[in-house]
């Protein structure tokens, strides 16, 4: 479990699996939604909270504080796996 979801790309190629997610962040849009390319949690969680901290719209904030959230707990879980 800890392989396929906390640790994901970085598994294999830690720099590789990293430029992955800054691409993705990069790419990212509310209207194409790149996070769920990223094969780490961990990784779905910094984008998530990237996002999070570039609105400063509240809901908004809420909302994407909550798909962090939900990757941090798939992170968590795995490790109890």
């Amino acid at each position: 479990c800890v392989a396929r979801d906390v640790l994901g790309a970085t598994a294999r190629d830690v720099d590789a699996g990293w430029r992955e997610m800054e691409a993705a962040i990069a790419a990212w849009s509310p209207t194409g939604n790149t996070m769920p390319t990223l094969t780490s949690h961990p990784m779905r969680v910094v984008g998530w909270a990237t996002f999070t901290l570039s609105t400063d719209e509240l809901d908004v904030a809420h909302e994407y504080a909550g798909h962090a959230q939900l990757h941090v707990t798939v992170s968590r879980d795995a490790l109890g796996c």
